[in-house]
């Protein structure tokens, strides 16, 4: 009989196997289909974690140890999977698209997070500060969905890589200002400007470091051409950039992003910093990196599953007085779940308001509008940053658990809201390039029916020319003879002069 602990290491290592192949057939799945593999995924997390522990009484892994990890796991997933994204960036396109992704990162997240408050203010009773906070939690989209989701789509360069440092600017952006409101809770005085200041320095030290280390990283690379084990160090050197960056408190995220941008457009570099030494990337690099980067992907949406709670329990919600008194008698639970859906709702109607925008700015993305506001996925950034809330003394826990609540619920509904979106999107985009091709072939039967049509109205009217006046319809077939010679002259020659040219061409290349 085999003993309880060995029976929990095969049932590890057969999950372990059966996530690898889910997720593969996700991938398959997706391209066939253009059904998304995320909510499958997350599911498979669910039923893993929070399913199995409450109905079946079945705990895999302990809470509070997959709390304590979330933090690693989500910065490994993070930096794995930025620095896939850089491998996969044209440098110059993103600089001709880093002023609109800004404009449209900055604003897209200020307005999600300032209608998130209001809500949160008005109908769940939080003071402003709070729910500026939530709101900034919740206020971007995750890279670590929507790098891997946007480079399986069928759009344009442009809309990739808009989204792309969207979610780049965006994790930043929640962290620091997020981090700053707390301080502000905690009663510390912080001055706008010096958020603002974070914010550049955050993105500037770590643009600064990871270009330096990318080129270093480009000279050691060429050295080591060939050789075993490139990949391996090339991975050892990525986490020491996203570990320094981090340490002296800038993002370890954009710097991971940037180092993986310097390593597939060497040339662009070289030119740019005028470096005469050639640099050698072996190809192997990217090809392991993309299978490891489906893996961390994987594993990570089911993380996002197993780490789902839910803490509804004697709920306390103290909407504003200033709301009907029909609305503030409700119970509890209800408002509190008409709260989730009507930020989910403000989230929709932002995305899609700020889209529009953005794509009269950005006239050629426009067919990629829908794509535009239909990403809204949040991520385990924002599941990390609720977490971190039950950490703070300053916080009640009960409004720390509904924050958790909250940022689960609107991640949940936000990454399922994006699988459809782009379902349906990819699918009409699909039937309209089709379109064409069907409209061609009506119009060119339409074409063949109107010709039969006026081709016997004229042999009609011929007809009954020829009974009325012979000697004219003779003159008319006559006529009609000397042009269809005209014509097979006209053919044959041109036919002659295409020879005579391809004649000229063949002696040319000969010689």
């Amino acid at each position: 009989m085999v003993a309880r602990d060995a029976l929990d290491i095969y049932l590890a290592f057969a999950s372990i196997g059966a996530i690898i192949l889910v997720g593969f057939g996700g991938s398959l799945l997706f391209e066939k289909t253009k059904i998304s593999d995320i909510p499958i995924l997350i599911f498979i997390g669910l039923l893993l974690g929070p399913i199995a522990a409450a109905t079946f009484n079945i705990t895999l892994i302990n809470h509070d140890m997959l709390s304590k990890i979330t933090p690693y796991f989500a910065s490994l997933a993070l930096v794995i999977i930025l620095f896939d994204g850089g491998l996969n960036l044209n440098f110059e396109r993103v600089m001709d698209q880093l002023g609109i992704a800004a404009f449209h990162s900055i604003l897209t997240f200020g307005f999600s997070m300032v209608s998130t408050a209001l809500i949160a203010y008005y109908l769940l009773g939080y003071g402003i500060f709070a729910g500026l906070l939530l709101g900034c939690i919740i206020g971007g989209i995750s890279g670590a969905v929507v790098i891997p989701l946007v480079s399986m789509l069928n759009i344009k360069e442009d809309t990739k890589i808009i989204l792309t440092l969207e979610s780049v600017l965006t994790d930043v952006l929640c962290i620091i200002v997020a981090i700053s409101l707390i301080e502000v809770i905690k009663g510390t005085s912080i001055a706008t400007g010096s958020v603002i200041g974070d914010l550049l320095g955050a993105f500037f030290i770590a643009g600064g470091l990871g270009l330096m280390i990318g080129i270093i990283w480009l000279e050691i690379l060429t050295k080591l051409y060939g050789k075993p084990f490139a990949f391996m160090i090339t991975i050892g050197a990525l986490f020491m950039l996203y570990a320094g960056v981090e340490y002296i408190g800038a993002s370890g995220a954009f710097a991971a992003l940037v180092f993986g941008l310097v390593l597939s457009n060497k040339e662009e570099f070289m030119r740019i910093f005028k470096i005469e030494k050639i640099f050698v990337l072996d190809a192997k690099i990217k090809q392991f990196h993309s299978e490891l980067s489906f893996l961390v992907r994987t594993f990570f949406f089911v993380y996002l599953g197993m780490v789902f709670t839910l803490h509804l329990q004697d709920l306390e919600i103290n909407p504003n007085g200033a709301l009907p008194g029909i609305i503030t008698t409700l119970d509890p639970l209800i408002l509190f779940l008409g709260a989730v859906v009507l930020i989910f709702v403000g989230i929709i109607m932002v995305r899609y308001i700020m889209s529009g925008f953005t794509t009269i700015a950005h006239k050629d993305i426009k067919e990629d509008r829908s794509i535009l506001w239909k990403m809204m996925p949040r991520g385990l950034a924002s599941a990390v940053l609720a977490s971190m809330l039950l950490t703070i003394p300053e916080f009640e826990p009960e409004l720390a658990y509904q924050f958790l609540n909250i940022v689960f619920m609107v991640l949940i509904l936000t990454v399922v809201a994006t699988t459809i979106g782009v379902f349906t999107s990819e699918r009409r985009k699909e039937e309209k390039e089709a379109e064409p091709e069907e409209k061609w072939h009506r119009d060119l039967e339409n074409e063949k029916i109107e010709f039969d049509k006026r081709e016997r109205e004229r042999r009609k009217k011929f007809n009954q020319k020829a009974i009325e006046n012979r000697s004219l319809a003779r003159k008319i077939e006559k006529e009609e003879r000397r042009k269809a010679r005209s014509e097979k002259k006209r053919l044959k020659h041109m036919e002659m002069e295409k020879r005579y040219r391809e004649k000229v061409q063949n002696k040319k290349k000969w010689n």
